[in-house]
């Protein structure tokens, strides 16, 4: 900055000496001066990649610095229902790997050739309320299709321990790795030519990921797998390609991506796509709406001194996709299969009770 400075003197000075003389540069040195403040060094701020709660703004920032960014929440509604998935187009683009444009005061800020990756956690409640009163519009959009979305069972009650000292050598190697990819990251972006690595099939991994991909489009179909998911169907071997790719590079496999990473990433998808259908109810699932009822049931007390819920005002207070008999109905079933919950009708009102029917046997002598 000192040194900008200084030039900017040496020019004004000589600008003035100019005017003052009548010399013929005039024209010459006012255009310097221009130039010079066109090129006004800017202050360096510091490197960010990882981002939890933060701003619109303050991402787009820190990626027309940086190459990509990770943005990460253990709350994952906070990021669900804030600010970042509003602005579904600058998702979608970076998912794309298209171009995005975005005025910042009196500049035009693009972003080119960045990357994106957003990582969000939510509890199973919190995650059934949001696609309880989102999930459509979320779906519909294209954005949900275009994510991975994982069901992560819980392990409570099964885990137990054969040692008091576990092993972390796999979380040591974990870790390194990360840390070699940031640091090589890291030293990319401050190369002005760098270019990124592409990544390509090996011979046997390029016919079956083609042959994979055909089989997606094919079960588009009516009687098909997709055929209720076909925005999602569309992006499914893109996914694929894409996770087989991160693992070739993770693990540092040489040569082009094998045959066997991936089919580790179609076994994957194949799991991710069961809970895909589920969570979002692409196709009808009794039992996801079972799932929804339920845990409206848990929020919303019968009245006092009542057996139950009265059926009629389920269909009439409950969530929106359960308020038809067509889906009620089905989901009502499988509560009361379940045990969790049974039908009674008294004095000719049926109401939902809590907990499984009661069955009384009776007893006849000879």
């Amino acid at each position: 900055m000192k040194v900008w400075e200084i030039k900017g003197k040496i020019i004004e000075k000589r600008l003035r000496a100019s005017l003052i003389g009548g010399g013929l540069d005039q024209d010459r040195l006012t255009n310097t001066l221009k130039e010079h403040e066109t090129q006004r060094p800017q202050r360096p701020y510091r490197t960010r990649f990882l981002y939890q709660d933060t701003s619109l703004v303050a991402l787009k920032l820190g990626l027309a610095g940086f190459p990509s960014a990770c943005v990460h929440s253990t709350e994952g509604m906070s990021l669900l229902k804030g600010a970042l998935f509003k602005d579904q187009t600058l998702l979608c683009n970076l998912y794309s790997g298209e171009d995005y444009f975005y005025d910042r005061g009196n500049n035009s800020i693009s972003l080119k050739d960045k990357r994106l990756c957003v990582s969000a956690h939510s509890q199973p409640k919190r995650t059934f309320e949001f696609l309880a009163a989102m999930g459509d519009d979320f779906r519909d959009s294209g954005l949900a299709a275009r994510m991975t979305v994982c069901l992560m069972r819980s392990t409570q009650g099964c885990r137990t321990y054969d040692t008091i000292d576990i092993p972390t050598n796999h979380r040591q190697r974990f870790n390194e790795r990360v840390r070699e990819l940031l640091m090589a990251s890291r030293r990319a972006a401050g190369e002005p030519n760098c270019k990124r690595r592409r990544v390509k099939f090996g011979p046997d991994a390029t016919r079956e990921y083609l042959a994979y991909a055909n089989w997606v489009e094919r079960e588009m179909n009516p009687n098909g797998r997709f055929q209720y998911a076909r925005d999602y169907a569309n992006r499914l071997a893109d996914k694929v390609g894409r996770f087989a790719a991160a693992a070739h590079v993770f693990e540092d496999f040489e040569g082009g991506i094998s045959m066997d990473t991936l089919m580790a990433a179609r076994s994957f998808y194949n799991d991710e796509t069961e809970d895909f259908q589920y969570l979002f109810n692409y196709l009808p699932s009794a039992q996801f709406l079972a799932d929804q009822l339920a845990h409206w049931l848990e929020q919303h007390p019968p009245h006092y001194g009542e057996p139950g819920w009265k059926k009629t005002s389920l269909q009439q207070r409950c969530f929106s996709s359960l308020r038809k008999k067509a889906a009620l109905e089905p989901a009502l079933a499988i509560l009361e299969q379940q045990g969790r919950f049974h039908l009674q009708t008294i004095n000719k009102t049926t109401y939902l009770c809590p907990g499984p029917r009661l069955i009384y046997y009776s007893q006849q002598s000879d």
